[in-house]
């Protein structure tokens, strides 16, 4: 084993506390469905968007972002909102 592997087995053996996870848990697992992400991202490389649902989606972002800028903002305000909502 290398000394990186040996640091890091001692580390984890002297700082994870196993009974301050296990609280955490629901039936020995965690909150995060391992299974579920794997198979969502089979799925996205199975299924690649197209160019006008990559093009559909940067504008409906560009778009929220002008739907959340203040409405009483000063100069300054003003020309940041431009700058982050053109960018």
């Amino acid at each position: 084993m290398s000394d990186f592997g040996k640091n890091v087995s001692f580390w984890v053996k002297t700082q994870i506390k196993q009974e301050e996870i296990d609280c955490y848990l629901h039936d020995g697992k965690d909150f995060i469905d391992d299974n579920k992400i794997e198979n969502l991202i089979k799925e996205a490389e199975a299924n690649p968007p197209t160019k006008e649902e990559v093009s559909k989606s940067i504008q409906n972002r560009q778009n929220q972002g002008e739907k959340w800028a203040a409405p009483n903002w000063d100069a300054a305000g003003k020309q940041a909102g431009w700058l982050l909502s053109h960018h």
